[in-house]
């Protein structure tokens, strides 16, 4: 397996605060013209937490009690993706995050996906291994993998992750 999963990640009382704010109909979201590379013809909504050295959102206390289970870390990103539901489930390119960032080449740096409500869809690994999506449950692996996320095609109406970089200490 190549990668660490938790679930229940937090208490009842302290995923519910998260889940209330993130899936309320009040919680902005913003239109994103693409999911895996630029140009790829795909959309989402997302919400960014923190990128480059920033908080980006007002929001982002809300998401400390998830990084506070992570081991002592540099972060590097946060950011929350919806994807709406589809006809049959689809998934999206592999990839990995930050592949851009120069600096990460020769710094290893986690990901951590953190899923904010049930549904059928998952996380692909170029393994092959997937992990389904259940709320409350934090998946860790080396930010160097590629893997992929889908949509989703049961009674949810969206997919909602939460999608963490962060440089171990």
């Amino acid at each position: 397996m190549i990668y660490k999963c938790y679930k229940e990640l937090l208490s009842k009382e302290q995923f519910g605060k998260i889940e209330e704010a993130i899936m309320s109909t009040n919680f902005p979201w913003f239109y994103n013209d693409a999911i895996d590379y630029d140009d790829d013809g795909k959309s989402q909504f997302v919400h960014i937490m923190y990128k480059e050295g920033k908080q980006n959102s007002e929001y982002f206390p809300i998401i400390i009690p998830i990084l506070e289970k992570l081991d002592s870390w540099i972060l590097l990103s946060a950011k929350i993706n919806s994807l709406d539901r589809t006809e049959s489930i689809v998934e999206n390119l592999m990839h990995i995050d930050l592949m851009n960032k120069s600096y990460l080449k020769t710094n290893p740096f986690k990901t951590a996906i953190f899923y904010l409500n049930n549904n059928n869809g998952y996380t692909k690994f170029e393994t092959g291994e997937k992990v389904t999506t259940e709320k409350n449950k934090l998946i860790v692996f080396d930010g160097n993998k590629r893997h992929t996320g889908t949509s989703n095609s049961c009674k949810a109406k969206r997919r909602v992750v939460l999608n963490i970089n962060y440089i171990p200490l």
